[in-house]
């Protein structure tokens, strides 16, 4: 499975030259440490959730995200119009391609069955990137963004659970101080107004161009944006650590991270496993969280990829890698 990233833009009043701390490799992680140290008497800055607690509502309140977004998907985007949909835009086109696989997304688009799932995968993905994580908060105080970027890499090292616990309590605390700042607030609307104008650009020509499906839809994907981003300050301000990514088109079907949701599959898990059934399309993300409470730390798988699956015996796909080779050179999209 691959996570996928894309460059991160920010609103035009965020796009000022990055001021960098003058910290080195070696000093940076002391420094910042006392830098953000919480007070003992004011711990209050992140939820006081126990991690079992946590990780269950965190969980809980994920799931009712991609619900929503496969709600959505159903009632505002099932319906394959071959006229428009031979007219979408490159990026557009590029992006589903992206999220799925360039030699079945046509019949995935065009299909009632299998459209929804390629539209909740689009918006899930394009959240996971630009919502559900720290950028929600960044582009307000780029000092603050810098030090919070130079400690977040210290845990991809393999470092001590309690300096691991000390790093993320002080992640959270860069967090509260950014929401604490004065204009926050008004930077937080805009920048959900930003979010709404860039995902309609990419779902919107996916969506019946009637009025009321326009309208009606558009609002749902601020409802929904503004969901995501709620959730995602939520879970900044919590010392936690999440893992996400989709289960891939081709890929073998693994019932430890997987669940069928195809309507013509009603084999069992183990069945699927032992035939060797492959993905159409995952459009819901596997997702870990690891609480870092103790002295050690536990990683527990909280949501599987939810899967429409090939028939039984289909042949692998030409991996997307090699397509590439035979096409244009890929240039980064500009909306990205």
């Amino acid at each position: 499975m691959e996570v996928h990233t894309f460059r991160q833009e920010l609103p035009e009043e965020a796009r000022r030259h990055p001021v960098i701390p003058a910290l080195t490799p070696n000093e940076d992680l002391e420094r910042l440490l006392r830098r953000h140290r919480p007070a003992i008497s004011s711990i209050e800055f992140g939820m006081n959730y126990g991690p079992e607690w946590a990780t269950q509502h965190f969980a809980a309140k994920l799931a009712e995200l991609w619900r929503k977004v496969e709600m959505f998907g159903h009632i505002f985007a099932n319906t394959p119009d071959a006229v428009r949909d031979g007219q979408l835009p490159v990026r557009i086109r590029r992006y589903l391609n992206r999220v799925s696989h360039s030699m079945l997304m046509p019949r995935l688009l065009a299909s009632p069955g299998t459209r929804w799932a390629l539209i909740s995968r689009a918006i899930n993905e394009w959240l996971l990137d630009w919502v559900l994580n720290e950028t929600v908060v960044q582009g307000f105080d780029l000092v603050l963004d810098a030090e919070y970027q130079l400690l977040k890499r210290h845990l991809l090292r393999d470092i001590d659970p309690f300096v691991r616990k000390l790093v993320l309590n002080a992640l959270v605390k860069i967090v509260c101080e950014t929401l604490c700042k004065p204009g926050f607030k008004e930077f937080y609307l805009e920048k959900h107004r930003w979010y709404v104008e860039k995902l309609w650009r990419y779902i919107g020509p996916l969506v019946p161009d009637q009025p009321e499906y326009q309208t009606e839809g558009r609002t749902r994907i601020a409802q929904t944006i503004a969901k995501a981003q709620a959730l995602s300050v939520d879970m900044l301000l919590t010392p936690l650590e999440y893992v996400h990514y989709f289960a891939e088109t081709d890929e073998l079907f693994d019932a430890a991270e997987m669940v069928n949701m195809d309507p013509q599959n009603d084999r069992s898990p183990d069945e699927l496993d032992r035939l060797a059934f492959r993905v159409k399309l995952g459009y819901t993300p596997v997702t870990f969280i690891r609480a870092n409470f103790e002295e050690s730390w536990t990683s527990e798988c909280v949501f599987r990829s939810e899967v429409l699956l090939m028939p039984q015996n289909s042949a692998a796909l030409i991996p997307e890698s090699f397509l590439s080779t035979l096409d244009e050179p890929f240039e980064p999209l500009d909306d990205y």
